[in-house]
């Protein structure tokens, strides 16, 4: 007899022939901790697609002869209890997912693929390991990377708050080499974004002496070589920001991107502020280098105010093209930082980010490069209020939270 699955009010109605109706209580009000992902996988069996793309596509992978109809209040609720079910996904459900993909994927088992396959989140994944450690841990694979460690620093402390289709592009290029390079060919960006690489990588300075030693190191290790072009590969993937070549004087070797999103220590690697052998220990929001004549502004928007604090903090954009911004406060009108901005001294790069930590990934937010700016005025004195002019304009997306300046706490 052909079997008839049916959404009925709150219920699910399931006909089989002409003489038998059963009424499910499917989708009442359940425990936050139930799953309706689960319920749908055992009615439909498992498949390569995700049960959300089976539940918004109609299930078109239901047994032969059946057919589910949700109405769309019925669908709303599912959905959510899935994307409930997702955010509160422990190591444990992760492997067992894993498991059930390497058995349904029909050989073409991948990081994009059970992405594509399970819906969760990429954040999850190395929300507490790595995804060759998850896979050690589903049986699916034996051994895991020597560098598992800087593979999840480098995704959960960087990775996830950069945007730029350009240096990921560039880390593929070092990655599906195998890092056997000839680092002493590189040119001067080239060079560059393998110090962002290591600072992606690792914390401090000092661990490797050379980038040739870092590359030789990486080169034996297949297992990390074969992460993180899978990781890589995904992070470029889902890249948004609206690159544009570098507009400033030192666009010749910055590796930077105009309107693309990088962590602090990208950007400090990036103009040379950081070195393999040295850090920079810069924690204030500008920092200089002298023999190049270039200052880098770092800039958030919403600021968390100190205890006691009542500065206005007055840093936004006042439209796409000049942004208001308030020196520290300890330059006066008359002082040698007062008169280098005047005078136009330094090369000023601006940087901006929303605020400090990242709403949705627990790290730091990487910050939206600006390009050269020039001034356009200055007064006032301990802080000293600048406009600065972008030489080219700020995105839409930009401009929409630059606008927006407070204080908070």
């Amino acid at each position: 007899a052909t079997v008839f699955l049916q959404q009925f009010g709150r219920g699910l109605r399931l006909h089989k022939g002409k003489d038998h109706l059963t009424v499910l209580d499917f989708v009442g009000h359940s425990r936050a901790e139930f799953s309706y992902k689960d319920r749908f996988e055992a009615l439909i069996g498992r498949h390569s697609r995700n049960i959300r793309e089976e539940i918004e596509g109609g299930f078109t992978n239901a047994p032969f002869g059946c057919k589910i109809v949700l109405e769309e209040k019925a669908k709303e609720e599912i959905l959510a209890n899935i994307d409930g079910y997702l955010r509160s996904l422990n190591r444990s459900r992760i492997v067992k997912e894993i498991a059930t993909y390497h058995k349904v994927c029909n050989g073409s088992f991948s990081l994009k693929g059970f992405l594509a396959y399970s819906h969760i989140p990429f954040h999850k994944i190395y929300g507490s390991l790595t995804w060759g450690e998850m896979c050690q841990m589903a049986c699916v694979q034996s051994n895991v990377s020597v560098h598992s460690a800087q593979i999840k620093f480098a995704v959960t402390k960087k990775w996830l708050a950069t945007d730029s289709f350009s240096y990921f592009t560039q880390l593929l290029r070092f990655v599906e080499s195998g890092f056997r390079c000839d680092t002493l060919t590189f040119s001067e960006q080239q060079k560059r974004c393998a110090v962002m690489l290591y600072y992606d990588l690792y914390d401090k300075a000092g661990t490797y002496a050379s980038i040739e030693e870092m590359f030789r190191d990486l080169a034996s290790d297949q297992l990390f070589i074969q992460e993180l072009r899978e990781v890589v590969d995904y992070l470029r993937d889902r890249c948004s920001a609206p690159e544009k070549a570098d507009n400033s004087v030192y666009k010749e070797w910055n590796p930077l991107r105009l309107h693309g999103v990088y962590s602090k220590a990208q950007i400090q690697a990036a103009l040379g502020l950081s070195t393999i052998e040295r850090k920079s220990p810069s924690r204030e929001g500008v920092e200089r280098l002298k023999d190049i004549k270039l200052e880098a502004m770092y800039v958030d928007i919403i600021k968390k105010r100190e205890e006691g604090s009542m500065t206005a903090y007055k840093d936004y954009a006042q439209n796409r093209e000049f942004f208001h911004w308030e020196t520290q406060n300890r330059v006066r009108e008359g002082s040698r930082e007062a008169e280098a901005y005047r005078n136009g001294e330094n090369n000023m790069l601006l940087f901006v980010r929303q605020q400090v930590e990242h709403p949705d990934y627990g790290c730091r937010m990487g910050f939206t490069y600006l390009g050269q700016v020039t001034m356009k005025s200055i007064e006032g004195s301990k802080p000293m209020q600048i406009v600065w002019h972008l030489n080219t304009p700020m995105s839409e997306a930009t401009y929409a939270f630059a606008s927006q300046y407070k204080a908070i706490g």
